[in-house]
């Protein structure tokens, strides 16, 4: 049986890989987005001091994470990222993501397209 604070620690320690490997912030922004010290980030995740639910709803806030993911922990303590999203309800919808990823793929899509009609501009203005 997985203890509890042994399943946040899994899960927390997944979040931080997740932000630091797969959306490339580095620690010094993750512990400044938190107001806190870089060492104090560093002693959590030696697992020198304990996480506590304070300090979890504040980093689920700060980065959007779904805490219910925590939920998605295998017995063996395991973590599987299966997404970091939160869903916001904008009039009555409540199927909209908002999390970072997202908001790096629309700032990708809308620079794809920014540069689509720049092309479209340079060849019509070839064709005149």
């Amino acid at each position: 049986m997985v203890k509890i604070a042994e399943l946040k620690r899994t899960w927390w320690l997944a979040q931080i890989r997740y932000l630091t490997d797969d959306l490339g912030l580095s620690k010094t922004e993750i512990s400044n987005k938190l107001g806190i010290q870089i060492q104090a980030l560093n002693t959590l995740e030696r697992g020198d001091r304990g996480l506590s639910d304070k300090f979890l709803d504040k980093f689920i806030e700060v980065f959007k994470i779904n805490q219910f993911d925590l939920f998605n922990a295998t017995d063996n303590g395991a973590r599987t990222v299966t997404g970091h999203h939160n869903v916001v309800s904008v009039n009555g919808n409540t199927n909209i993501g908002d999390s970072m990823a997202d908001k790096e793929r629309i700032s990708y899509l809308e620079r794809i397209l920014a540069e689509k009609e720049r092309t479209i501009q340079i060849l019509l203005n070839n064709k005149e």
